[in-house]
């Protein structure tokens, strides 16, 4: 029955891998493919897992529910909406029905930085006249003690 399917990969979700229902696919605005899943059960709400490399899927963000008597019940993107919805194990308990997401806000694909010499120079003087001022001390009081005085107490 599955002699035309070929396994490309697998990935345990770093551990958290009890899926609901709630499955849902994404094209980026980016032109990233992002696969959405609705955990079963708490302490994870949603995760999504960049799967433009269906070789090499990346887990993007997983979020954490509110508390763990709930659970994340479906869920569905269209777009730029995310529906998901919850579960509780008890009536009355919050947040029971569903949420709206920006699933754009969600992952980010690099972190901005900028490296600048002087920040560089800055933190190394810093460092070290740091490390310089942590030894006077130590070195004033060992050299106010005399070395009979202080062998004698060894």
């Amino acid at each position: 029955m599955f002699l035309n399917m070929k396994l490309l990969a697998q990935h345990t979700l770093n551990g958290f891998g009890g899926m609901g229902e709630g499955m849902s696919m994404q094209l980026a605005r980016d032109g990233r493919r992002v696969l959405w899943l609705a955990h079963e059960s708490a302490p994870k709400n949603f995760t999504a897992v960049d799967v433009s490399d269906p070789r090499s899927p990346q887990v993007i963000v997983q979020t954490d529910l509110a508390h763990a008597q709930m659970r994340s019940n479906s869920l569905e993107v269209a777009g730029d909406l995310m529906a998901v919805a919850y579960q509780v194990t008890k009536f009355g308990l919050k947040p029971a029905g569903f949420e709206l997401f920006d699933p754009a806000v969600y992952y980010i694909s690099e972190i901005p930085s900028e490296l600048r010499a002087s920040d560089v120079l800055l933190v190394s003087i810093t460092a070290f006249a740091l490390t310089l001022l942590a030894t006077i001390y130590p070195a004033r009081r060992a050299a106010a003690t005399e070395p009979a005085e202080a062998l004698r107490y060894e």
